[in-house]
């Protein structure tokens, strides 16, 4: 995502200290929550929605960083501003990618981030078609445009669904995160049921442990959440020493780096999960390599390489961390039999290193929603 700091947030010392520190320290990121009517906003445990994150993201402050948090519905109603939302109530109703503002700006234009949290078409995993039906909401050239010519002026993306296709119809046509990420059932998204989805649930107790007692679906509600493997960063690609006095130093992908924890290292789980997209097949799950020559085009001009060269440079998406599943047997998940699997869970992309925006995407909501927050946040420790 965007940079804690970008270059004209670096002291300079032909300005004054002081001033550089209120800079410094009223700095915010400027964040844009877009969700279909299903996603809640609304709190409570067992809240089907981001209600907790938003929070969550707007009391925090990282190093001088602050998070300005907005919410943005799309739905048929006509496009309109809220002047004072309540709590974690949306401030745009109707929501478009392309929507204006009584000025005339562009509201994207006013944030630094976007991230998708989408539903539509359905929740039935049926065939694609139903991803661009009207009732759908998908987003379309126009919107695409507009969104598109943002991020390549480096505003940056997040984007995650679920199982099958749901999020498909906001999402799957967006530069990157339409190839980074799994979306529909033509890229081969893992499904809701059956021994091919991803469960990711984990057993709680001895019985459960010992395949002796059900798995509960409700185990994605649990203090005991999923390990994952994050993938060493190659800091030594951008810095020069990555030695020091014989030691060879690893951590994950920034993003995975907590300020004070150190690295992250679980996820919740939850029974069907999605996947993301990795350079390799994927045959656990049957993903094909992610595609890397798409092309786009949304008219008036806006076209180009969805993975840009610049100056001999393409950067391209890596996977940052991965997940796995539990053989079933000799477990008894509730949704029942499913071997093991191993999956790509968190995928990014460095845009700025071809003067584009950022993008990270996940396998699943699920790892943000309040219902699968809920036992973690109970249990308090450094989960």
């Amino acid at each position: 995502m965007e940079n804690y700091l970008k270059l004209d947030h670096v002291t300079d010392i032909a300005r004054p200290a002081l001033l550089e520190y209120i800079k410094l320290h009223l700095h915010h990121a400027r964040i844009l929550f877009v969700v279909d009517t299903e996603i809640s906003l609304s709190p409570g445990a067992s809240s089907f929605g981001v209600e907790r994150v938003i929070r969550l993201l707007r009391e925090t402050t990282v190093g001088c960083m602050h998070f300005h948090v907005d919410v943005a519905v799309r739905s048929n109603a006509a496009f309109s501003v809220v002047a004072s939302p309540t709590g974690t109530n949306a401030k745009y109703l109707g929501f478009r990618f392309d929507s204006t503002l009584p000025d005339a700006s562009r509201v994207i234009d006013h944030y630094d981030e976007v991230w998708c949290f989408g539903f539509k078409p359905d929740n039935f995993g049926a065939t694609d078609a139903n991803i661009d039906t009207p009732a759908a909401m998908p987003a379309s050239d126009a919107e695409l445009a507009v969104l598109t010519t943002w991020m390549n002026n480096k505003g940056g993306m997040f984007a995650t669904g679920d199982h099958d296709y749901l999020g498909a119809s906001m999402c799957h046509r967006i530069p990157r995160v339409g190839t980074m990420r799994a979306w529909t059932n033509a890229q081969g998204v893992p499904p809701i049921g059956g021994t091919a989805r991803i469960d990711t649930n984990r057993p709680f107790n001895a019985a459960e442990i010992a395949g002796a007692e059900v798995i509960e679906f409700d185990r994605q509600s649990d203090s005991l959440p999923q390990k994952i493997d994050w993938v060493p960063w190659m800091w030594f690609y951008h810095h020069p020493w990555p030695l020091h006095l014989g030691h060879v130093h690893k951590r994950p992908h920034p993003v995975l780096c907590h300020p004070s924890l150190g690295p992250i290292n679980v996820m919740p789980d939850h029974p069907h999960e999605g996947a993301v997209f990795d350079h390799v097949s994927q045959p656990d799950i049957g993903l094909a390599a992610i595609t890397l020559t798409n092309a786009y085009n949304f008219g008036g001009g806006v076209t180009g390489a969805e993975y840009p060269t610049v100056s001999a440079v393409q950067p391209l998406p890596i996977v940052i961390a991965h997940g796995r599943t539990l053989a079933a047997p000799p477990l008894l998940p509730e949704k029942g039999d499913s071997p093991a699997k191993r999956f790509a869970m968190i995928s990014v992309y460095d845009g700025h290193r071809a003067n584009v925006g950022r993008v990270a995407t996940d396998s699943t909501w699920h790892h943000w929603m309040n219902i699968n927050l809920t036992g973690l946040e109970a249990a308090g420790g450094d989960n």
